[in-house]
């Protein structure tokens, strides 16, 4: 498919955008204008991602499910649950996949915390996360899993290992979250 395919709403912004400034310029013809629209467009390229933040309970202490992360210069760390979101699928879809790749669980309730865009958060370049969470009995999963070769396992939150990119502020986000649910919907 074409890279410079865009959600209508974006490509009409982008266009609009790119009309507001290439129409003062009269002797412009379509093709130049399409060439400056792709220009444009390749100064916005952003990928999307989601993370899933797995809290278990139900070994005395508060559980996080981590896995093993292999893309440099992260090797040896653990990250969240998190892959890209493909061009088919939305949020939810794409938070559910994730988690039931790594776990081989499905449909577990998932709660959208926020969204994570600093620039430089992830070595491939500019990537938009958007982070969810889950409280689940730890007796749901296994201990330890195998996705691709990569350790999924649970780590008590109180004595984490080093996480990859961005993850200790979305796992401090997700935790507040947590506490105020718990405390408002015990």
């Amino acid at each position: 498919s074409d890279p410079f395919l865009l959600g209508s709403a974006y490509a009409a912004h982008l266009n609009l955008h790119t009309y507001c400034i290439f129409d003062t310029n009269s002797t412009m013809n379509a093709s130049d204008s399409i060439s400056q629209t792709r220009e444009a467009m390749d100064e916005y390229r952003v990928a999307f991602s989601v993370d899933c933040v797995i809290f278990g309970y139900g070994k005395e202490k508060l559980n996080i499910l981590l896995v093993e992360c292999n893309l440099p210069p992260y090797v040896g760390k653990w990250s969240l649950l998190g892959d890209f979101i493909r061009d088919d699928e939305n949020l939810d879809s794409a938070a559910q996949r994730v988690l039931s790749g790594y776990t081989h669980v499905n449909s577990i309730y998932l709660e959208q915390v926020g969204t994570y865009g600093n620039r430089c958060r992830h070595p491939l370049g500019r990537v938009i996360t958007t982070a969810c969470y889950s409280l689940v009995q730890v007796d749901t999963f296994e201990d330890t899993y195998v996705n691709d070769g990569l350790r999924v396992k649970w780590f008590d939150v109180d004595d984490l290992p080093g996480l990859a990119f961005d993850h200790e502020k979305i796992l401090g986000s997700c935790c507040e979250r947590l506490q105020k649910c718990l405390r408002e919907r015990p």
